[in-house]
């Protein structure tokens, strides 16, 4: 489920919110630019981020992981809750004070 609302996510950033975004904040303006990097940069650890749990999802069915041997899960599950805590500051920052 993670993994598909990763990939929602990043559909939904590139194919709607930046177009729009266009439409009001052009990359040469200020906001703009903030907006786009900020955007920009935490879609594409979002993307990382799902490379990586399909990696662990692969692996876990292949039957990888034991309960003394899942770092590899651990690490994925720590890196995602990273990328997703960072939405909460981002959020705020850019689509309620920005606005």
């Amino acid at each position: 489920m993670t993994i598909f609302l990763g990939v929602a996510f990043l559909a939904g950033v590139v194919a709607v919110e930046w177009p729009e975004a266009l439409k009001f904040a052009p990359p040469s303006s200020g906001f703009g630019t903030v907006f786009f990097a900020i955007t920009g940069m935490h879609a594409f650890h979002v993307f990382t981020g799902v490379i990586i749990l399909i990696i662990v999802l692969i692996q876990a069915l292949q039957g990888r992981f034991t309960q003394d041997d899942h770092w590899n899960a651990e690490a994925a599950i720590i890196y995602w809750h990273f990328v997703d805590v960072v939405w909460i500051f981002v959020y705020p920052t850019l689509y309620l004070v920005g606005s």
